[in-house]
């Protein structure tokens, strides 16, 4: 069962961070577009443009074959882009719009919080059950020698 788990909690962070991905870097025109709209300046701007598909697609490969690193750096990201979002719901920034493509677009940012949230209790739900079974295996390896 905790096997199970892992593997569909990784596969659900891999399809959303290769989406994520894809949809930014496969319409780059309208990536920088929408990062020039939000706070940063627009060299940061131009640099998250890239880095946050790059730090995305990173996500993936880690989840492929680091799985506790891919869960720490999914977590991550999820922490960042909600906190975002919150500080924007919050009114820190202004009237910001949501810089989000593909089906996150339509969302808004109340509806994009809450599904970033939900991924974010998955993620940290993936690395509980992962550091259990490598705490246990790792204690079998232990009791053996």
């Amino acid at each position: 069962m905790n096997y199970t788990s892992i593997e569909l909690i990784r596969l659900l962070l891999i399809m959303l961070w290769v989406y994520a991905a894809f949809v930014k870097l496969g319409n780059m025109e309208a990536n920088f577009d929408a990062m020039q709209k939000q706070i940063f300046s627009k060299p940061v701007a131009n640099i998250l443009a890239y880095t946050v598909p790059i730090s995305e697609l990173l996500a993936v490969v880690f989840l492929l074959i680091r799985i506790r690193t891919g869960f720490l750096l999914s977590i991550t990201l999820l922490s960042a882009f909600s906190l975002y979002i919150g500080l924007i719901l919050l009114h820190v920034f202004g009237d910001i719009p949501c810089s989000c493509g593909g089906i996150f677009q339509g969302m808004g940012h109340k509806t994009h919080l809450f599904f970033n949230i939900s991924m974010l209790l998955i993620a940290i739900l993936g690395l509980i059950i992962y550091d259990r079974i490598k705490g246990k295996a790792e204690n079998l390896e232990k009791s053996r020698h």
